[in-house]
Parts: structure tokens; C-alpha cells; sequence
């Protein structure tokens, strides 16, 4: 009946012998202990790319000739909806050395874009791509104000500061902040106030 009895006695005195000494060692050796993933401070790439399930691109990041192809731009680019048979980004974050932008599209044309350049000129302008009419608010490297109404090919009206050529005497004059001018398709004034 003895060695019954010392069969399980002796597996269960194995088992938490074993139980301390694996303790032990993982007490002294820290490498043998289960160690959490470590969240790095930082990461460094030349460029991200995020996609959805299907493995279309949907955001990228990166500082390069990019998606403007410009030279050391830093940009983020937000695509639109995969079941379109192209992917126009919807939403583009510019910042390069000369200037920084915002340009939000719909589909293939262009939508909005806003504009800051390192010498103080700003534009914000709502068109489509190409020769399509477009309106602009435009801030000059001097301050100097205006909105432009185009048709695409041609300024149709300007308010605020205007820089005119005289086609008889090539005269360049600029008009006042809150000046109204009124051009033709061949961009002469037709009306003006002041």
C-alpha cells in the first residue's frame, strides 16, 4: 500500500519542485521571463503607407518629390473610396521649404486649395481643373487684397487691388483695395469703379 501512496506523493513533489526551480531561474535570468513589447519613442521612415482590407491605398505620408513633385515636400494624402476604378486623392496636407498647402478634391476635379507661399502671398481658390471657372481670394507678399472671378481663361472680375497694363502707353497702374473692375474675354476693362 506504501508504494501506492509514494507513486502520487513523489509526482506532486516533483511538480512543485519543478514549479519553484523554473521560479527561481526566471527570478535571476531576465531574459527567460515573458517581456512585454517595448512602444518605441520613435519612428523613422522616408514614407507610410496605410490600406484597407482589399490593399488599397488609402493615406500616405512621406517627404519627397511626392505627390505634388516638388522637392522636399512633407505630405498626407487621403484617398477616397476604393469601388472607384481610380483613387484621386480626396485630401492633400502639403509643407515644403518655399510653401504649404491644403487642396481637398472631389472625384477628379479640383475642389479647393489653399495656399501660403514664404515670400506672404496666400491664395484660396474653388474651381475645377484645367481652363474651368474658378473664384479666388488672393492676399499679395505686400498685403494687398483681392477676389478674382475667372472663366478660366481669362480674369472677368477683380475686386480689390488690381495691376492694370495700358495697352496704348504699357503705363502699369494699381488699383485701390476697393476698387470693382469688369474685364472682357480679351481681358480688357470694360468697367470700372472707383
Amino acid at each position: 500500500m506504501s508504494s501506492k501512496l509514494a507513486s502520487p506523493l513523489s509526482l506532486f513533489a516533483t511538480a512543485i519542485l519543478g514549479g519553484l526551480v523554473s521560479q527561481g531561474i526566471s527570478r535571476w535570468m531576465p531574459e527567460a521571463r515573458a517581456q512585454e513589447p517595448k512602444v518605441q519613442d520613435e519612428v523613422k521612415a522616408k514614407s507610410f503607407a496605410v490600406v484597407d482590407e482589399a490593399g488599397n491605398l488609402r493615406i500616405r505620408m512621406g517627404v519627397d518629390k511626392g505627390i505634388l513633385g516638388k522637392d522636399d515636400t512633407a505630405s498626407i494624402a487621403i484617398y477616397g473610396s476604393p469601388d472607384k476604378k481610380a483613387l484621386p486623392p480626396l485630401l492633400i496636407l502639403t509643407a515644403g521649404r518655399e510653401d504649404s498647402g491644403l487642396t481637398m478634391t472631389g472625384g477628379s476635379n479640383f475642389g479647393a486649395m489653399l495656399n501660403s507661399h514664404k515670400d506672404g502671398h496666400s491664395t484660396f481658390r474653388m474651381g475645377k481643373n484645367g481652363d474651368s471657372p474658378f473664384v479666388a481670394l488672393l492676399i499679395e507678399e505686400d498685403g494687398s487684397p483681392s477676389v478674382v472671378v475667372s472663366d478660366g481663361r481669362a480674369d472677368r472680375a477683380v475686386m480689390g487691388v488690381t495691376r492694370l497694363d495700358a495697352i496704348k502707353t504699357g503705363e502699369k497702374t494699381t488699383t485701390a483695395p476697393s476698387s470693382l473692375n469688369l474685364f472682357d474675354r480679351a481681358g480688357k476693362i470694360i468697367w470700372q469703379a472707383p
